[in-house]
């Protein structure tokens, strides 16, 4: 209160500083002289003039120091008009106009920059702009935040006008020296006064001008910027939908082939049956003549003679090496036995390691489907276990027959006619989505 009441400052100022209110007024002290009070944003200014000993009171907030520095400097260099109630708030707004035409013309150079950028300048061909290439999302953040400057640069030249139209008001209005002291001098001085006062209005005219020029730069690049996003994600979803698309055709062809498959299938079990049931028929004849046929081969051979008894009633009927045929006929029955359970076992053994490397590798590979991205690549030693994996693959296809071979057992032969599968086509197949025929890719 005691720097109010020194400097004669209005009690509504500091609060108008305290909340940030932009306002630019003129009062009148209690000692008959007048002032002016200017607050934007954190910088604030209030001059009192006092008439009767032709004093004037300067308080600002938020100056920096070479502002400051730039005001001392030109108060010494205009000593003769220190009467001239005016010659504050003048010098306060031409600081702070130069600071606006430092950041006017940093605004232009980054609007410049952006064009350059983009492709969109004067000076760069159309053929020669590659938005395809251009990271959209921090161009869209950097002219946002242009735009809002701009705003902001308009609104405080409104304000700095303002102060400029009261300033030209009050130096009509009020004179720094009295009526005898109007010398030649004394003219001069006013009207220089008054012509930097009009300079300092034109300047914030073609800073206005400049603003707004710089602001329809910044409205045409968002607009196009937006533009642009709208096409890459136009391009995107249709990228997206052939994709789709593809996938789709894939899964038709894919049912289609399991259809024709399982028919297949179907087919291959009956003939299984129908073999089965002639299996059956030829081992149940095979039972019927077995005992037959080895009892008549048994007593063929050279170990009975039924001849000799029967004629002369003597001789042996059963040789003396029977021992040998039942020995060798054992140990063969034996070796035999034995032959075909050790075979029987490695056989089952090697299903079984087959079986087991095979769902090693359906795990490996699923979980290389589902590691993140950079990791779903199968590393060597995988690809070495799934090459040991007995699996059915397309071995080739003619103009007449597909032939599915296995590893290990018989091939099977399904006409072309009736399979369709991704790689493979067959006669007439067509896609449900596009009606187009089923290509090879």
């Amino acid at each position: 209160m005691a720097i109010a009441k020194k400097f004669q400052i209005p009690d509504p100022f500091l609060s108008f500083v305290w909340s940030n209110t932009m306002i630019t007024t003129t009062f009148t002290t209690p000692s008959g002289g007048h002032g002016y009070l200017t607050n934007i944003s954190s910088h604030a200014i209030v001059i009192t003039h006092d008439p009767s000993t032709l004093t004037t009171f300067c308080f600002t907030v938020g100056m920096c120091q070479h502002q400051i520095s730039s005001i001392l400097q030109e108060l010494e260099k205009s000593k003769h008009l220190a009467g001239c109630p005016e010659l504050l708030p003048i010098l306060w707004l031409e600081t702070f106009l130069a600071t606006r035409v430092r950041r006017c013309h940093g605004r232009s150079l980054d609007i410049l920059a952006i064009q350059k950028d983009t492709g969109l300048h004067w000076s760069i061909p159309a053929t020669e702009a590659q938005f395809d290439k251009l990271d959209l999302h921090p161009l869209t953040h950097g002219l946002t935040v242009l735009r809002g400057e701009l705003a902001w640069d308009e609104h405080a030249l409104d304000f700095l006008k303002g102060l400029g139209e009261k300033l030209a008001i009050g130096q009509r209005e009020h004179s720094f020296a009295p009526r005898e002291l109007h010398t030649a001098r004394a003219i001069q001085d006013n009207e220089d006064l008054q012509k930097r006062i009009v300079t300092a209005l034109d300047m914030i005219q073609g800073l206005h001008r400049r603003g707004s020029y710089s602001i329809q730069q910044v409205k045409v690049l968002l607009t196009t910027v937006h533009n642009l996003i709208s096409q890459r994600d136009s391009r995107i979803a249709a990228q997206t939908a052939e994709a789709t698309r593809q996938v789709v055709c894939a899964q038709q062809r894919d049912s289609a082939a399991m259809r024709a498959i399982a028919e297949d299938s179907n087919q291959v079990a009956a003939l299984t049956r129908r073999d089965s049931a002639d299996m059956r028929v030829i081992a149940g004849v095979t039972l019927l003549f077995l005992p037959a046929t080895f009892t008549a081969t048994f007593f063929s051979t050279g170990f009975f003679n039924f001849q000799g008894s029967s004629v002369g009633g003597g001789g042996a009927t059963v040789s003396r090496w029977l021992w040998l045929y039942c020995v060798i006929t054992i140990m063969l029955t034996i070796f035999v036995m034995v032959t075909w359970l050790v075979v029987s076992r490695r056989q089952r053994a090697s299903e079984r390691k087959h079986r087991t490397a095979f769902q090693l590798a359906e795990e490996k590979r699923e979980s290389c489907y589902d590691a993140p991205e950079g990791r779903g690549n199968v590393p060597d030693a995988d690809l070495e276990v799934m090459g040991e994996v007995t699996v059915t693959r397309l071995r080739s296809v003619r103009q007449e027959e597909l032939t599915l071979e296995e590893s290990a057992g018989p091939r099977l032969r399904i006409p072309s006619s009736k399979v369709a599968v991704k790689g493979v086509t067959g006669d007439g197949d067509t896609c449900a989505c596009c009606a187009s025929p089923l290509s090879d890719e």
